[in-house]
């Protein structure tokens, strides 16, 4: 918080969507946007799959910052729109584990972090790391179903699954777009035979169609 504050001092800070100047005390995005973006979530499922807002043009910017401008502080502001309604899901459907879906070392190095584990740190729930083989490309760079799930084939691999045996098992993505990357290591799940698995993400996209 200090090093904010800081910052504050010394750059004009604005709000990651809107753009409005930010007021004491708030910090990356405005009271008046997180309040809109609280207002309009909810948990939604599709089939086997839950989310709790639509991504759309209005909040790539504060995804896009989080994800690709390595601002992790931003992981607090997920925490607390969807902290709530994660924690619903995960008790309505008893989820022994909770994997987040891993990014290559080189690209998480990179980074400086996993955007989703450290959103599941800040809810300060625990989790278990699985390991990315493949360095693939980043998923928005193709537009179809089928280069997507060509660009995530065989990227995962689970060195001890025993744990996995008979659990309910929740994968966690921020985005699902496809769904092509949770489908890969969902498949590479199955074969440690747990009892449930359910996909978890905190934006559903409307662009490209499975």
């Amino acid at each position: 918080m200090f090093l904010k504050d800081m910052k504050k001092l010394f750059f004009k800070a604005t709000c990651a969507i809107c753009n409005a100047p930010l007021k004491e005390k708030e910090y990356d995005i405005c009271e008046k946007c997180f309040f809109e973006i609280e207002r309009v979530s909810s948990i939604k499922k599709e089939m086997d799959l839950y989310y709790f807002l639509h991504y759309n043009d209005h909040l790539k910017s504060l995804v896009f910052k989080y994800k690709y401008g390595s601002i992790k502080d931003i992981s607090h502001i997920y925490s607390r729109l969807f902290k709530r309604k994660l924690l619903d899901v995960l008790a309505s459907e008893t989820v022994d584990v909770i994997i987040p879906v891993p990014i290559h070392e080189k690209r998480e190095n990179s980074r400086g972090f996993n955007q989703v584990e450290e959103i599941l740190k800040a809810l300060k729930y625990p989790y278990l790391k699985v390991k990315r083989i493949e360095n693939t490309q980043a998923m928005h760079h193709f537009h179809e179903a089928e280069d997507r799930r060509k660009n995530i084939s065989g990227a995962f691999e689970i060195s001890d699954g025993r744990t996995l045996l008979g659990k309910n098992i929740a994968i966690v993505d921020d985005i699902y777009t496809t769904g092509a990357t949770m489908k890969e290591l969902e498949a590479s799940l199955k074969k440690f035979k747990p009892k449930k698995i359910i996909k978890i993400a905190f934006f559903r996209s409307r662009r490209v169609k499975s």
